[in-house]
């Protein structure tokens, strides 16, 4: 019994020593990246900047500005901590960051009016930096803009929200930039919610329940978040309010955040506290659909106050010169300043009553009923609108001081005129007959056609002569509210919109948005600075999906890379992205109505600010017990190396290699050992060796040769003991 202890002993040890080194072995070779590799990137997201536990990537993005002709730039700040709360819960951060998606939806400025598949770009882009994967635009954003068109830009991210995974659907809707979609604006029609931003919402809500089929996506795990502004923002509050009674009738998961939000909503019956309608309070878009005609947000509002707007407010009087006989001739008009108004947003309110007194009482006479068999309201609304908001600054101020400066081409026979049309303001000039009408018409457009032919574009110039008596009109029908309701002192209404043109136009620039949302982010206040422009290339990953990646700057970890995608950075000028994102390689995905680039796109750009040094690790992901890493190559396809790790240094924009790849292979499965042949048990005799001997026997000889010769000498031995 004692020498029989001894072989078991012996047995177990090394039974045991094969498995720790088979396993350190295994752990080496199979699961190096997630030992060596997961401890650095798990490191390197703790020491990065977080939101709710979810980490926080920084990163620029382009979108269309209205201060110049080219697509400016702007920081960003995204999380899937954004996403922990129900949507009904306003969220500042979130809110700058749908700003962001609403700006990056906009038209892009590349390709003029020719390349209409680049316009998207911007939000490609933006998804694509955000971890965004299966991005697609619809066909609206595939060709030239009509009325009832909207371009729409989505994709899917899978996010984990308190332990529980979900797809996270970004929808950005296309608000600048539209063309002829600006028409559809204003076409409120007789019932309903109003009409163009209604048809526009149908056409976007198709575009996400063709995504949805698409890609098979478990609407009961997804959360949706709309983001839109101008147009889009009427828009993306229609379609939060129709994506939550479709799929969350609750609203917990439907995150709507619009911006300079058009009142799109007739006589609701239900409101939707997820829709978030942000407002700068001097705006004049959001009140084009009025209030008073029924009209509301379906979601709650969020007022922003510009305290940096240098409005003032005016009275435009006439001076008169000395009587000719029973004929008092008008010599000038001169503004004079006035407290009438003490903000923008007080003007606005009276504008909009003065529309509804003078032109507009209802929504019929709004929409249908045509001037002088012409314009209607809504069609001459929509057009000054569009000029307004759409021309930059310097062109806006340029038109107004053509206008207002009229008065010094007159000459005897305009004085002669003025007098007439000053008389139809004051009595109105609907109490004169058409004939005397046109006359003020015909006389007008000679005045003012010179400033006006000499500052407009030509299209403008065309579209303004066509609806001119229309639009006099109902200007002369505002300055008649305006001489009865200012007191018969001067007109406040006409020469406060004429000296602050440029400010109303102003107050909807999507910079200004901007700036109003970032100064309630406490993300934005320690940035300074002009945002980088783009940054450079500096080196390449072939396939990106099995890359993780720690970048450094001075010491520190500045960036995360997961599977190719950001995941975390504090250095914005840090990121990966697609190589090339041009619309030329969108192609057709679904039914004609989704668009994506085909191409699986896993080789990816490093980018960085070429002023800084930087350290790359980059991290062969673990693919499975049958899969492991072989080798680092280069771009000629020359191995660098064969460890799980790879560092790259890259010192101002001069990386080591252009391409790097890792390469993987398939673990040889070892050969089965044939099974042994069943030996009968031999009979048991009296004085014979036991049959447990035997079992001993075979089992320390499947321990291993040494084990197995050992156990033999023992076993002969024991026999010759039993003889004897």
């Amino acid at each position: 019994m004692k020498k029989s202890g001894r072989v078991k002993a012996f047995f177990t040890r090394r039974k045991r020593a094969c498995f720790v080194m088979a396993f350190f072995v295994s752990a080496q070779v199979v699961s190096g990246a997630a030992v060596s590799g997961g401890a650095l990137y798990t490191d390197a997201l703790g020491n990065l900047r977080s939101y709710k536990d979810s980490p926080v990537i920084t990163g620029y993005f382009s979108y269309r500005g209205a201060s110049s002709l080219e697509d400016k730039r702007e920081r960003f700040f995204y999380s899937d901590g954004y996403f922990k709360e129900a949507a009904t819960v306003y969220d500042e951060h979130l809110a700058t960051m749908s700003m962001c998606l609403a700006g990056a939806a906009m038209s892009s400025y590349e390709g003029a009016q020719i390349d209409y598949p680049t316009k998207s770009v911007n939000v490609r882009e933006l998804l694509d930096r955000i971890g965004c994967t299966d991005i697609c635009v619809n066909s609206d954003f595939m060709v030239k803009p009509g009325e009832d068109t909207i371009g729409v830009c989505l994709g899917r991210k899978r996010i984990n929200v308190n332990g529980e995974e979900y797809t996270l659907i970004p929808i950005g809707i296309r608000g600048a930039g539209y063309e002829k979609e600006w028409i559809g604006n204003m076409k409120i029609g007789s019932e309903g919610d109003a009409n163009g931003f209604k048809k526009a919402c149908e056409r976007a809500k198709e575009t996400v329940d063709s995504y949805i089929k698409k890609l098979n996506i478990d609407t009961t795990k997804t959360k949706f978040w709309i983001a839109g502004f101008s147009r889009a923002a009427a828009v993306t509050d229609l379609l939060t309010a129709a994506l939550t009674d479709a799929y969350d009738p609750s609203g917990a998961n439907v995150y709507g955040y619009s911006f300079a939000t058009p009142q799109a909503a007739y006589n609701k019956t239900r409101s939707y506290p997820n829709s978030h309608c942000t407002i700068n309070t001097s705006d004049a878009v959001p009140r084009v659909v009025p209030s008073y005609m029924g009209f509301s947000h379906y979601g709650d509002e969020v007022f922003l106050d510009d305290v940096s707007t240098s409005f003032k407010s005016y009275r435009m009087s006439v001076e008169y010169a000395v009587d000719m006989g029973s004929l008092t001739i008008p010599q000038s008009i001169a503004f004079s300043e006035t407290d009438m108004y003490p903000d923008q947003r007080t003007f606005l309110d009276k504008l909009m009553n003065a529309l509804q007194g003078a032109v507009s009482p209802d929504r019929q006479s709004f929409s249908t009923k045509r001037i002088e068999d012409g314009e209607t309201v809504e069609q001459i609304f929509a057009k000054l609108l569009k000029f307004m908001m759409t021309s930059d600054s310097k062109h806006v101020e340029e038109v107004a001081s053509a206008v207002s400066g009229f008065q010094d081409r007159l000459g005897v026979d305009g004085l002669l005129k003025l007098s007439d049309m000053i008389t139809a303001v004051k009595e109105g000039i609907n109490t004169m007959e058409r004939s005397e009408r046109d006359t003020i018409y015909a006389a007008t457009w000679q005045w003012f056609r010179p400033g006006l032919e000499s500052t407009l574009t030509k299209d403008e110039f065309e579209k303004l002569g066509k609806m001119w008596g229309s639009l006099v009109y109902a200007l002369l029908e505002i300055a008649h509210y305006d001489y009865v309701y200012s007191g018969r002192e001067g007109f406040a209404l006409i020469g406060t919109l004429m000296k602050n043109m440029s400010l109303i136009g102003g107050a909807h620039n999507p910079e200004k948005y901007f700036d109003l949302v970032k100064a309630k982010d406490n993300f934005y206040m320690n940035e300074i600075g002009t945002p980088v422009e783009k940054t450079d290339e500096v080196f390449r990953i072939a396939e990106a999906s099995d890359v993780d990646a720690v970048v450094y700057s001075e010491g520190k970890p500045v960036a995360a890379i997961s599977g190719g995608r950001m995941s975390a950075s504090h250095d914005g000028s840090v990121c990966i992205k697609r190589l090339s994102d041009k619309g030329s390689e969108l192609t057709e995905a679904y039914e004609g109505i989704l668009y994506e680039n085909l191409n699986p796109d896993n080789e990816r750009a490093m980018t960085m600010d070429m002023e800084k040094d930087y350290k790359v690790v980059l991290i062969a992901r673990d693919r499975g017990e049958d899969v492991e890493l072989q080798k680092w190559i280069d771009e000629s396809g020359n191995e660098i190396s064969q460890k799980d790790t790879l560092e790259i240094s890259v010192n101002r924009g001069n990386a080591q290699y252009e391409m790097v790849k890792p390469v993987y292979r398939t673990v040889p499965k070892p050969t089965p050992s044939p099974e042994p042949t069943p030996v009968p048990e031999p009979e048991q005799k009296p004085g014979g060796i036991p049959g447990w001997i035997y079992m001993v026997a075979g089992g320390i000889a499947c321990g291993g040769a040494a084990g197995g010769v050992y156990a033999k000498k023992r076993i002969n031995k024991r026999k010759r003991d039993n003889l004897h």
